[in-house]
């Protein structure tokens, strides 16, 4: 019996001394619900901070896409400007050169042959539509998204030209044939070309007799001038569009970060818990 009992002194000590004393143990403490707040707060107000900077990108981003949407309107109204001018020395100079280089003869030659294809086609070409009805709507979606609006991207007006550019094309293509394949309106399309190289040849004619018209040069230059400026501003509002897409984007994320921070803060109130009376 005593044998036994030495050994269960001898197991304990072992026990105690491979657990070490009680004093030697690492304690891990947990925070203090009042810097658990702390915390809390100062991540509330990061994402406050967060959220007006957004605010603050926002709202100069959408100043820039403003400025750049002017500065298009302007181009476009100079452009159009520049156009006028230019038809307006090419009418003068038309009715001094136009008879004799036989400008205006060849292009009432072709308006006249064209009313006349105008007429002759009309049930041939409401055949080609109906047969191509699904053509023919796409073709008219696509001409409605070129309509301008404010917030428009030129990229995305621009593939909207390439669009309808693709459509017109295909549905043109078709009506060709079906006139060429018409007994009524092939000779009137082959009267057609010989009217446009008559227009051709005149048009080259005019040209060699008022290229060293000053004002016509003038007009033309400004011209050249006013595409560049658009091209300009389209790319500037390309940018900008883009940027404030993106301002956008960070400004609802921003957003939604403030409220889970204080969702988070809301569900703990960080209250320290109240010492138990209960014996244990």
């Amino acid at each position: 019996m005593r044998t036994f009992w030495i050994g269960l002194v001898f197991s304990s000590v072992s026990v105690g001394m491979s657990a070490g004393p009680v004093w030697a143990q690492k304690v891990v403490k947990k925070p203090f619900p009042k810097q658990d707040e702390r915390r809390e707060n100062a991540a509330v107000n990061d994402a406050q901070r967060d959220l007006q900077e957004a605010r603050d990108k926002l709202r100069d981003a959408e100043k820039s896409l403003t400025q750049e949407q002017m500065q298009l309107r302007q181009a476009v109204t100079a452009q159009k400007t520049a156009t006028s001018a230019v038809q307006k020395v090419q009418g003068r100079l038309e009715d001094v050169h136009g008879e004799r280089t036989g400008l205006i003869p060849a292009r009432q030659k072709l308006k006249d042959v064209q009313i006349e294809l105008d007429r002759a086609s009309k049930p041939v070409l409401d055949r080609v539509h109906a047969d191509q009805k699904p053509l023919v709507e796409a073709l008219d979606r696509a001409k409605q998204a070129l309509k301008p609006a404010d917030d428009e991207i030129p990229q995305s007006r621009r593939d909207a030209v390439v669009e309808q550019a693709k459509l017109t094309k295909q549905l043109r293509d078709i009506e060709r044939q079906a006139l060429e394949a018409d007994a009524t309106t092939k000779p009137l399309l082959e009267r057609i070309d010989t009217a446009e190289t008559a227009v051709q040849t005149a048009v080259r004619k005019f040209e060699a007799a008022v290229e060293r018209d000053g004002d016509l040069k003038a007009a033309r230059q400004a011209f050249e001038k006013s595409k560049r400026d658009v091209d300009a501003a389209e790319t500037a509002l390309t940018r900008a569009s883009r940027a404030a897409v993106e301002a956008r984007n960070r400004l609802a994320q921003a957003t939604q970060k403030l409220q889970q921070k204080q969702a988070a803060d809301a569900r703990d109130n960080n209250q320290p818990k109240k010492k138990s009376n209960k014996l244990k």
